[in-house]
């Protein structure tokens, strides 16, 4: 199934971890998102202050991230990358964050994302029914979280330009193959391009600027797999 349809993409497999760190009011979040991912980091939360977020993930569930960006958001908690950000987790978290830090050796990755053109293609194709809500609805699982965080689209439509092949599908009504988004891609906007999306309270933001120095700092976090994607929008 395309990428694109699916609820969840990750460039790490790992589970999570979610811990305290000693009597501190900052929560450790290590790992995909998911359900039981989001249900560790709600128990971390639960009767704690929490004033900061430090995370490294490479996605995971849409939809978890986007209930786990809510949640960020209404407590005002501060997010700071711990090596990687990518796809669910850059999308909805790391955006959620009242402060956000990217501190040099870390960085944030935007994966996937259908607007616009796309959208309207999609409403007006002869595509089985049940294909075209489930693509209208990836399409849609950012607009109420970027609609509370005041963000535009333009990260969702240069990370869509960057890491999405067009949708092709083909066979007949009872069978169905479709490709799109690579999973592996990775959007790596500027700071310009975070301030144009909407984007604030971005206290460190030390990235790189060019492709091959971001591959250099993929090698080194053990990421060779994750191909970068750095341009303009």
């Amino acid at each position: 199934m395309m990428c694109a349809v699916c609820a969840q993409v990750s460039i790490s497999r790992a589970d999570a971890s979610v811990w305290v760190e000693g009597k501190s009011n900052v929560i450790h979040y290590d790992g995909k998102i998911d359900q039981e991912g989001y249900e560790k980091f709600e128990a971390a939360i639960r009767g704690r202050n929490v004033q900061k977020l430090l995370i490294r993930s490479g996605g995971g569930d849409a939809k978890i991230a986007a209930k786990m960006a809510s949640k960020v958001f209404s407590l005002a908690i501060d997010v700071e990358v711990n090596q990687y950000c990518f796809s669910a987790c850059a999308n909805y978290i790391f955006v959620a964050g009242a402060n956000k830090v990217v501190p040099s050796g870390a960085i944030l990755g935007f994966h996937g994302g259908i607007t616009g053109d796309s959208v309207r293609r999609y409403k007006a194709s002869p595509l089985p029914i049940p294909l075209k809500r489930a693509l209208l609805e990836a399409a849609s699982l950012h607009i109420p979280v970027y609609s509370k965080l005041k963000l535009n689209d333009r990260l969702i439509e240069c990370s869509g330009r960057y890491t999405a092949k067009e949708l092709e599908v083909t066979g007949s009504k009872d069978r169905i193959t479709f490709s799109g988004t690579e999973s592996s891609f990775a959007f790596i906007p500027s700071f310009g391009q975070l301030k144009q999306a909407g984007v604030h309270g971005i206290i460190e933001y030390s990235m790189p600027s060019t492709e091959e120095d971001a591959r250099k700092l993929l090698d080194e976090l053990g990421l060779e797999w994750v191909v970068p994607k750095i341009g303009n929008c």
